[in-house]
This record gives structure tokens, sequence and C-alpha cells, in this order.
């Protein structure tokens, strides 16, 4: 910082400034100051002087602090950086002490010669101030300080031009189109500076207007080589350059290139400004201290200071404003011919959003709906997490919502007009991101707005342009999905019929993409009214009538129709006549348990168990007859089948277990499922398989029937001595493809483990060795798959009675909470749920002082304003042991204060889904 003399800072002040006016003046005329040692330079003397300047205001005359700020101002603008809340309210305060129409000064009239260079500085300086309002997202000050410089739209072009400019991109921040249509069609750009063209263009791309964009392009860029005056000046040379950047595609790159490349000598290269603030933007943050090199010689901890982040933020900032200033279209405009279009813009904005969300949540997740085309964007992920979300105020949210429900009904309508060409593509890539954005955001909205969002979803999901779109599908789901979550029960229970009798794939000439969403899968019982009454008896009605179709129609009308009629099964609100119809529809014609295929939308079979039947038992049985009957198979025949059978028998015990009608095997059963198991043990035992990606979900079930199963005693000898191997060997290859198969196979080995645990209590020592060893290991396959095994044997009810789990055990899965052993922790507090569910109170008072400890610990770190949780699963930690926290509550310790606080956080939660859970405890006790 600048260091003088008291008695001599104005002097050097008004010098510095007259220096200032005199280097704006030679200015060349670069539409985007370009990167190397000379802006380095004018961005270090901009903020030497910068706050010297501002506290030496009070000191000047008001036209004098006018001129300084416009200095200032033009150093900034110039610069691409935004202004700081200091040189906001100072440039506030000199525009109110000067009125240029009623040419007065602080309230008096003054009669002057420069009244026309006051008028000019006064409007430069509005301008900045109407940028500034626009990035803090203030509709109220924007308009205000854009309404006191209509007057000043007369004097320059200039001006008038920046004022359209500025009301459109409000227009297109605000995702507004119809105004940002109207709004482009009142601006007239003939005649003018051909960046002003530039800068319409790149609006009307952003509109979806491609032809006239590519039209305007063109026209800009012809005025540039035409213009005969200037000839290759910086100043048409930098108006081309960024022309053609504009009009960049995947055919004509390289002849841009050469173009660029000859306009290097004037410093015109786009490509090396762009990269700059790329650059910038991506640069790492300080390297962490470099290890001693001397034997015994330790770092200590210093205190370190960087300005990386306040740079990565100013370089966010210019990305954006070198778009906007250079005219490039924030998203990719089509070219003729076929031709694939390249957007310099897109990506650095993405990168200005993923950094600005810490700063100016609210400009980047508008950010985000402008440019953004995939709803799986990793930087649309980083921004829009739940601890992001958290923070947001309820405004903020509101706010964002209503853009991204605009979007979704600005783009539908496109939609059915629009062909599959690349403009229908563009309405579809803003809807799959609006509809992504407005399912989570919905998480943190009331009720009612879930309702409305629900609606939205629903008006969207009726229509077949996007029930036949394969990209809508995902995240129309997950708005209809996590709507629904936000409802209470009582909301939940009026709409659930409606729900029941939206449009079904094969019925009505409905025929959506395949991995389609269906409402009706979102529909528990407990979600149905808890009666059939006068007032809803014509819908229920209409529901089951809807449904019966559904199963007298094609496959996957019944595929969908008998979701549907899992709810209202399991609820008893069928009447007898009705489920005689229904069984009669279910098990007339063929039987869908023999015949159907799996697919996508396909119930598994045990489901079939649960719906009504035409004889007693035909369903079960049919299900033996299926899976466990034996069949003579060739070899590569039961390698495919286990996977299959350990799939479907171990979701029917698992599924109807937990509905309390438990699956019932005979010794043959459990002999036939056994061989199942070790089939697919032997298989994964040799590296000369082929890969299996759903082994992961095989696992789980596995580890279900083998704890579920008494398994013969050869099957289980041979079992101990394979597990024995795989988790014997000290490591595995970390080849991509067979460094995950060591996962799997260690996942597979300790999934076994409890169900050898029953059968072969004798060899535990050496199982016991084997779990210890994984809760101690380094290696997250272990761990997960020890944790899975306990966890698995803990919830088997025979098990835990008979073998129950040794003490250290337990309580080194409780060290885990105590400690906040990251890479274990959601692990032990499921396991720690669990056993105040089922466990026995021994145990539960082993880990009962860890647990507390641990929560008490956690209640501060999982705080979503910790910087540490910005990606991290903060969010299913919180669920977690406000989970584990009523479990600990049902037992005697509700007044516990580790416990009360806990159930407060979870009270208060920002999302529904923890809120439920000490709200359905509540309920409950």
């Amino acid at each position: 910082m600048v260091q003088f003399d008291n008695n001599e800072p104005l002097e050097r002040i008004r010098k510095v400034i007259d220096v200032w006016k005199h280097n704006r003046k030679l200015y060349p005329g670069w539409l985007v100051f370009p990167s190397g040692q000379e802006r380095v330079e004018l961005g270090w003397r901009t903020d030497e002087w910068e706050m010297p300047i501002l506290n030496a205001l009070t000191d000047l005359t008001p036209v004098e602090r006018l001129r300084a700020i416009r200095e200032l101002a033009w150093r900034k603008e110039t610069l691409l950086e935004p202004i700081s809340f200091e040189f906001e309210a100072a440039a506030a305060a000199v525009l109110r002490d000067i009125d240029c129409e009623k040419q007065t000064i602080e309230g008096r009239r003054v009669t002057r010669d420069d009244w026309g260079a006051i008028r000019e500085a006064w409007g430069v300086v509005a301008l900045t101030l109407v940028t500034d309002a626009r990035f803090e997202c203030n509709l109220t000050l924007f308009r205000e300080r854009l309404a006191a410089l209509t007057p000043f739209s007369r004097d320059n072009p200039d001006v008038a031009h920046r004022m359209q400019q500025e009301n459109c991109l409000w227009a297109a921040y605000s995702l507004d189109f119809n105004r940002l249509n109207v709004l482009l069609d009142s601006w007239a750009v003939e005649n003018c500076d051909p960046a002003w063209i530039l800068r319409k263009a790149a609006l009307l791309t952003e509109a979806r207007r491609h032809d006239e964009s590519i039209v305007m392009v063109q026209e800009a860029l012809n005025s540039v080589r035409g213009d005969l005056v200037d000839g290759k000046s910086i100043a048409s040379a930098s108006r081309e350059c960024w022309a053609l950047a504009s009009t960049l595609t995947m055919n004509n790159r390289q002849s841009i290139y050469r173009e660029w490349d000859k306009l290097t000598s004037l410093k015109c290269d786009a490509r090396a400004e762009i990269d700059h603030v790329r650059r910038a933007l991506r640069r790492a943050d300080d390297q962490d201290e470099a290890p001693a090199f001397d034997l015994g010689v330790r770092r200590e901890a210093r205190v370190r200071f960087s300005n990386t982040r306040r740079s990565r933020m100013m370089a966010a900032y210019r990305a954006i404003r070198l778009h906007e200033v250079a005219g490039v279209p924030p998203t990719n405009s089509p070219g003729r011919d076929n031709d694939m279009p390249m957007s310099m813009a897109s990506d650095l904005l993405k990168l200005a959003a993923d950094e600005l969300v810490a700063t100016n949540p609210g400009l980047s997740i508008r950010l985000i709906l402008r440019i953004c085309g995939y709803d799986g964007d990793k930087i649309l992920q980083r921004v829009l997490s739940r601890t992001r979300l958290a923070r947001l105020t309820t405004d903020a949210i509101e706010d964002l919502a209503r853009l991204s429900v605009g979007v979704v009904k600005h783009a539908l309508p496109r939609l059915l007009e629009t062909e599959e060409h690349f403009g229908g593509i563009s309405w579809v890539e803003r809807m799959r991101v609006a509809l992504e954005v407005l399912s989570r955001l919905v998480l943190r909205q009331s009720s009612s707005k879930a309702i409305e969002a629900l609606d939205v979803g629903l008006e969207c999901y009726r229509t077949d342009r996007v029930a036949q779109h394969p990209w809508l599908g995902p995240p129309l789901g997950n708005l209809l999905e996590r709507s629904w979550e936000v409802l209470s029960k009582k909301e939940r229970a009026g709409r659930a019929l409606d729900l029941l009798m939206v449009p079904m794939a094969g019925m009505d000439n409905f025929i959506p993409d395949a991995n389609y969403p269906d409402p009706g899968q979102f529909i528990g019982a407990e979600d149905l009214p808890t009666e059939r009454t006068s007032d809803n008896e014509k819908q229920f009605r209409a529901v089951v009538d809807f449904l019966m179709r559904g199963l007298r129609g094609n496959r996957d009308a019944r595929c969908r129709a008998t979701f549907r009629l899992i709810p209202l099964v399991i609820a008893n609100s069928l009447t007898m006549h009705e489920s005689s119809s229904i069984a009669f529809a279910l098990w007339h014609d063929s039987d869908p348990i023999l015949h159907n295929s799996p697919g996508p939308s396909t119930p598994l079979d045990w489901v079939y168990l649960m719906l009504p039947e035409v004889d007693e038992g035909q369903a079960e049985q049919s299900f033996r007859n299926k899976w466990l009957a034996q069949v003579a198979v060739t070899q590569r025949q039961r390698e495919a089948d286990s996977s299959r059978l350990l799939t479907q028998v171990g979701s029917a015990i698992s599924g109807l277990q937990k509905r309390g009608r438990p699956f019932l095997l005979s010794d043959e059963d459990e002999r036939v499922i056994a061989s199942h198991i070790e089939g697919l043990v032997e298989t994964f035992s040799s590296d000369s398989i082929s890969f299996s990606f759903g082994i992961y979900s095989e696992v789980a079930h596995v580890a279900t029937l083998s704890s579920a199963i008494a398994m013969p005693r050869n099957i289980a000898e041979n079992l101990f001595r394979r597990v024995s191997s795989i988790l014997g060997a000290s490591e595995y290859s970390k080849d991509p493809i067979y460094g995950q198969l060591s996962d799997i196979r260690i996942s597979l080995a300790f999934a076994i483990v409890p169900g050898l645990v029953k059968v072969m209590p004798e060899r535990f020592e050496t199982m016991g060795l084997w779990l210890r060893s994984g809760l101690a290991s380094k290696d997250d396959a272990r761990l997960r798959g020890t944790m899975a095994a306990l966890r698995t044997w803990l919830s088997t009810p025979t098990m835990s009675i008979s073998h129950p789990i040794p003490d250290d055990l337990i309580r080194e899965v409780g060290a885990f909470i105590s400690s906040d052993r990251r890479v274990a922790l959601a692990d032990a507090l499921i396991f720690a749920t669990i056993l105040f569910n089922v466990g026995p109170e021994r145990s539960k008072e082993v880990i009962r002082p860890l647990a507390l400890q641990g929560l008490s610990n956690l209640a501060k770190r999982l705080d979503y304003h910790n910087d540490q949780n910005l990606y991290g699963d903060v969010h299913t930690l919180r669920l977690l042991c406000a989970q584990l926290a009523t479990r600990i509550a049902a037992h005697g310790f509700e007044d516990n204060a580790t416990v009360t606080k806990w159930l407060d956080i979870g009270r208060n939660d920002p999302f529904p889904e923890t809120r439920n859970v000490v709200v359905s405890y509540e309920s409950e006790h």
C-alpha cells in the first residue's frame, strides 16, 4: 500500500488522477485488455491507490470526487474486475451529491463550463453501479440505478447501448426469455460500434435465436474488416479477434487459429485471453509445506497468509465480464451444414460459477441455469450440493426456484414446437438442468411450494415429447420424488390417489422412454388415506379400475400397474371383490412370474407373493418352481443363473421379512442356495472371469442369504477355505479392472462370514481375527466389508441371540464414532442404530458411552457452515446421527444433553429427510 506524509496526500492523489486520465485517453481500444505484464502493472497500481483515493475523498470537492471515482471505475471496467463495497458506497454518495439535470452540487445550483464533462463522468460511474447491482442480483437497486441513467442515454449512443445490454443481461440472468426477446427486438445496433453487434448476437444465441445470431456476427465481422479508416488498428483488430471467437466451430477452428496468429502482434488473440482467465481459475492453492530433509527434523505448524482465494474470485468475475464485454456466446450456437459449434465461454463460466458459489450463490446458480446443458454436470453437482443449499437464505431459495419453474414452463411448449435438430436439443438441455435444479431447491421449500413443484413435474410427465426423450426422465424423476419427500403425511394422503392414476406406459397411447420414472413407485402404503370414506370412495374405485385396465394390457402396463397395486394391498385398501378381480387379472391369462423377463420396469418376482391370488399359495409355488427347483443345466448356464437366483431369493427374504411375512426355506431350498453361493465364490476366486458390473448388489443378497440359511457342512468347509485364502492375501493388483475385482472378492468373502459363524462356531477364533483385522485395516474395501458383515450378523435375529457379537468388536465400532474415523463413520452410525433397535442389552451398554461421546463431538463438526463439509457426506452423517439419537432416546435417555441436542438439530435441519426422523420419533413417543 502507498505510504505518504499527511501533509501532501491530496496533491499526490490529484496528480495520480491526472496521470490516470491522461493514460485513459491513450488507451488504444482493446475490447479486452490483454494479459501480460502491462495488465499486471495496471492491476497492481489500481489496487495500490484504491483505498488511499477513497479515504481522501472527503477532502476533495464533489467534482474532484466524481472525477477520481470515474478514473477508478474505468480501470476496474478495463480490468474486468468487480468493485469493492467501499467503492460502491463512495460512488453512490458522489452521484447523490451531483444532479446533472438540475445542475446542482450538494443541493446548490452551480454554473460551470464543464457540465458536459461532469455528465460524461457521472454516466460512466452510474453504469458501473448498474453492473454491480446486477451482479448482486438486487432487482430494486438495478432498476433504480438504471432509471437514473435514462436522461444520459441521449448524450452518447454507447450509454444507450450499454443500458440496453444491461437490461438484456438482467433478463438472461433471470431466465426471462419472453422479456429478453422483447428487449432484443427493440435494441437497434445498426451503424454503431461492431462491439455492440457482437454483444447483441451473443444474447440472441442465449435466446436460441441462432439464425439471427449467425447473421449478426458475420455483419460485425464484415464491418470491422471493411473499416478502411482504421485499417488494422488495435481497436478494429480486437473486434475482429472476438468476432472470430463467436464463429468458432469444429470444422473452421484451424483457419480461425491462423487468423488469430496474424493478430497476435497486436495482442488480439482470444485464445490467449480465455486461457489466461482459465489458468487463474484453475490455479491450485498454495502447496503443502515441503518435507524436511535432515533426520529428526520436523516442520513446525505455522500461520500462512495467501490471497489465492481473492485472486480466484476476481478471476471468476473477470470470466463473466469477458464474455459480456467481448460478446462471446455463453453457450454453443449451431453452425451451418451440421457443423459442431464451439463456445469459448461455456467452460470458463462454469468454472466461474464453481468459484463464486461461496461468496455470491445467487449469481452462481443463475449461471448454472444459463449455461449448463446436462443435469449431471459436475459443476452443477458442486454448486448445488446439499451443504451449499443449506447455506442459502429462504428468499434466495424461493427466487431461484421461481426462475427454475419459469425455465421449465418456457421450454415445454418450445419442446413441442421444435423438431429434433439443434434448436430442439437446446430446449431439452435447458429443461433437464432446470428440472434438476428445481428438484434440489424444493427440498428447502415449504410443503405448499413443494406441491406446486410436484404439479409442474406432473405437467411435464404427462407430455409425450418429455416422456419419450431419454434425457428428461432422470431429472424429472428427481423432481417428483424430492417434491413428494417434502410433503407432510396429510398432504401425501390428499395426493396419493392422484399419482396412482397418472398416465402409465402401455395405456392410452402413452409410450414413454424405457427408463421413464413412474410416480406410482414413490407411493407407500403409509401415504394413502387411512380409510375409504364417502369423500374418497369414488376416487378409490377409479384408481382400481385404472389399474385393472393396466393389468389387462401389454407387458409394460402390467408391470407398472403391479407396482402401483403394492401400496393398496399393503394398506388393506382393497375390497374383497376388488382383490378377487385383481387376482384374476394377474393370474388368469398367464403366469407373470414364469413368463416375465427382467427389465427396468419389471418388479422382482417376490412382489407377487404379496398380491391377491386366485388359489392360495400359487404365487409362492410359482416362485419356488422358477428359482429353487433343481434343473439340469450346463456349468455356463449355472454361473449365469446364480446371480439372478441370489438376487431374486435374497430380495424375497429381506423384502418379505420387512413386511412381517417370512419366506420359509426347506432344507433342500437351503442346499440349493448354498450351492449357488459356493458357485459364485468359486467364479470370483479366479482372475479369468467376465466382469459383472452388478456384482455389488449381488454381494448384499449373498450376505442376507448366507446368514438366513444353515449351509451344509461340506459347502461351509469349502467356503471357509476360499474366504481364508481371499482374506489372507496381503494385497491384490490395483489394475483398474483387477484392482476392483479384488475389492469384489473381499466384499464377497466378508458377506459369507456371518453364515460361517452360525454353521462353524468352533472356527470363530480365525473368523474373529478376520473381523478384527478388517476393522483395523487401512484398506477401505476390507473395512467396508467388515462393517457390512457385522451389520448382517446383528440384523439376523437368530444369530444376534445365539451368537452375540463379542464386546471388543462392539467397542471397536463405537470407537469409530467417538473418534470420528471418517472412512467408517457412516457404517458405524448405521451399526449402532441397528444395535439399539434389535441388539442385546449388554451390547447397547458397551457402545452407548462411545456413541454419546461421538455424537457430542459431531454436533459441532457437522455444521453446514463448516467449510470442511462443502462437498462431503455431511447431510448423510447428520441424518444418521439423528437416527441414532432417536434410538438412544427411545431406550430411556431422552433427557441426555447430547441426545437432546441432536433431536433439536434434526428437528431444525434444512432438509426434510432428517426432520422427518425426529418428527416420526416424537409422534410415536
